[in-house]
Protein backbone atom coordinates (compact mmCIF):
# COMPACT_ATOMS: atom_id res chain seq x y z
CA UNK A 1 0.00 0.00 0.00
CA UNK A 2 1.25 3.48 -0.82
CA UNK A 3 0.07 6.46 1.21
CA UNK A 4 -0.89 9.22 -1.21
CA UNK A 5 -2.23 11.68 1.35
CA UNK A 6 -2.47 11.99 5.13
CA UNK A 7 -0.95 9.83 7.82
CA UNK A 8 -1.93 6.65 9.60
CA UNK A 9 -0.84 4.28 12.33
CA UNK A 10 -0.90 0.50 11.90
CA UNK A 11 -1.30 -1.62 15.04
CA UNK A 12 -0.36 -5.21 14.20
CA UNK A 13 -0.64 -8.30 16.36
CA UNK A 14 2.55 -10.35 16.04
CA UNK A 15 2.52 -13.35 18.35
CA UNK A 16 1.86 -11.95 21.81
CA UNK A 17 3.16 -8.47 20.92
CA UNK A 18 1.63 -5.32 19.46
CA UNK A 19 3.82 -3.74 16.79
CA UNK A 20 3.09 -0.09 15.96
CA UNK A 21 4.17 1.60 12.72
CA UNK A 22 3.39 5.09 11.45
CA UNK A 23 3.22 6.06 7.79
CA UNK A 24 2.71 9.35 5.96
CA UNK A 25 2.37 10.55 2.37
CA UNK A 26 4.98 8.97 0.08
CA UNK A 27 5.63 5.96 2.31
CA UNK A 28 4.56 2.36 1.60
CA UNK A 29 3.85 -0.81 3.57
CA UNK A 30 2.77 -4.40 2.89
CA UNK A 31 -0.22 -6.10 4.47
CA UNK A 32 -0.01 -9.88 4.04
CA UNK A 33 -2.88 -12.39 4.16
CA UNK A 34 -3.55 -13.61 7.67
CA UNK A 35 -2.09 -10.57 9.43
CA UNK A 36 -4.29 -9.14 12.16
CA UNK A 37 -4.05 -5.37 12.25
CA UNK A 38 -5.94 -2.16 12.80
CA UNK A 39 -5.29 1.01 10.80
CA UNK A 40 -6.11 4.34 12.47
CA UNK A 41 -6.09 7.82 10.92
CA UNK A 42 -3.63 9.76 13.07
CA UNK A 43 -3.56 12.92 10.99
CA UNK A 44 -5.77 15.94 10.52
CA UNK A 45 -6.96 14.99 7.01
CA UNK A 46 -8.37 11.71 5.67
CA UNK A 47 -5.70 9.39 4.35
CA UNK A 48 -5.73 8.07 0.79
CA UNK A 49 -4.02 4.81 -0.18
CA UNK A 50 -3.07 3.19 -3.48
CA UNK A 51 -3.72 -0.52 -2.95
CA UNK A 52 -3.42 -3.73 -4.97
CA UNK A 53 -5.01 -6.98 -3.78
CA UNK A 54 -3.66 -9.91 -5.85
CA UNK A 55 -6.00 -12.89 -6.29
CA UNK A 56 -9.09 -10.97 -5.14
CA UNK A 57 -11.74 -11.09 -7.90
CA UNK A 58 -13.20 -7.77 -9.08
CA UNK A 59 -16.07 -6.75 -6.84
CA UNK A 60 -15.03 -9.11 -4.01
CA UNK A 61 -13.87 -7.92 -0.61
CA UNK A 62 -10.25 -8.28 0.48
CA UNK A 63 -11.32 -7.76 4.10
CA UNK A 64 -11.44 -10.62 6.57
CA UNK A 65 -12.72 -10.14 10.12
CA UNK A 66 -10.67 -11.92 12.77
CA UNK A 67 -11.17 -12.24 16.52
CA UNK A 68 -9.35 -9.67 18.68
CA UNK A 69 -6.09 -11.35 19.74
CA UNK A 70 -5.88 -9.00 22.74
CA UNK A 71 -2.33 -7.85 22.04
CA UNK A 72 -3.13 -4.21 21.15
CA UNK A 73 -5.24 -2.93 24.09
CA UNK A 74 -7.85 -0.31 23.37
CA UNK A 75 -8.33 -1.12 19.70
Amino acid sequence: MVVQQGSLTVYESVGDQCEIARYSAGQAFVERPGEVDQVINTGTVPYTLFVTFPRVPPGASARTDEPDPGTCPGL
